[in-house]
């Protein structure tokens, strides 16, 4: 919850047990009415961007917040107002479910404003936002490509360095991925202009979403094997 204050006079009981995810990280995520100063009975999306900040020190107007695929707000005043009112009940939010980050804290955004990546390959290509889609579905595959790869290197290691270079060469993929779900939920099409882009975009978006999911587990069982190879030579050296 975004505060740890009591209030009598709010109505108790109402919280949802979320999981942030930031990055590589999968936060425990507790939203509650307790001790919070917003207006109403029932848990919002204010509510859930308070608790957003506590967890991962990043502002609302620095957050985008993905459900499922949707995006919850947009960062602008007006939509941030209007969105914040809404209860996670009608979004069908429930205990457990993952709700997934896009921000950095102020700091980190400025810095990103002043490193301007002119060489990736996220920030040229089409205008047109179907196209625009097209290109990074296309971008997707490339990652997919490279994951299978290095998961298939990665299984027929078993020694410490490589499957250290190898975390690193995951670590890289799932930035990338985290970059292009970054620019998938910023491209927008003009209102009517497409019918199916909305459709197109959030299945892009799970798309990507379940390729982060491979990377962590790929990450995962990684850091496992590196870790039991620890143990196995801190063992024969105190032997």
């Amino acid at each position: 919850m975004a505060t740890t204050r009591n209030r009598s006079n709010r109505p108790r009981g109402e919280t949802l047990e979320l999981v942030l995810v930031f990055g590589q990280k999968k936060l425990p995520m507790l939203v509650s009415l307790d001790g919070s100063d917003r207006p109403g009975d029932c848990l919002t999306i204010g509510h859930l961007s308070d608790a957003v900040t506590e967890v991962s020190q990043v502002k609302a107007e620095c957050q985008k917040l993905i459900h499922r695929g949707r995006t919850l707000f947009k960062n602008d005043p007006d939509s941030m107002e209007a969105a914040f009112g809404i209860s996670l009940a009608s979004l069908e939010i429930k205990s457990g479910d993952r709700i997934m980050l896009l921000g950095r804290k102020a700091s980190d955004k400025q810095e990103q404003l002043n490193h301007v990546e002119k060489k990736s390959p996220l920030n040229s290509g089409s205008s047109h936002a179907t196209d625009r889609l097209a290109e990074l579905q296309s971008h997707l595959n490339k990652i997919s490509e490279q994951l299978q790869r290095e998961e298939a290197k990665a299984n027929g290691l078993k020694n410490l360095s490589g499957l250290k270079t190898s975390r690193l060469t995951l670590r890289g993929l799932h930035e990338e991925t985290m970059r292009l779900l970054e620019t998938v939920d910023s491209t927008t099409a003009q209102e009517n202009s497409a019918p199916d882009f909305r459709t197109q975009r959030k299945a892009l978006v799970n798309a990507i979403q379940s390729k982060l999911d491979q990377c962590e587990c790929s990450l995962s069982d990684i850091t496992s094997k590196i870790k039991s190879l620890e143990d196995q030579q801190d063992q024969s050296g105190t032997s």
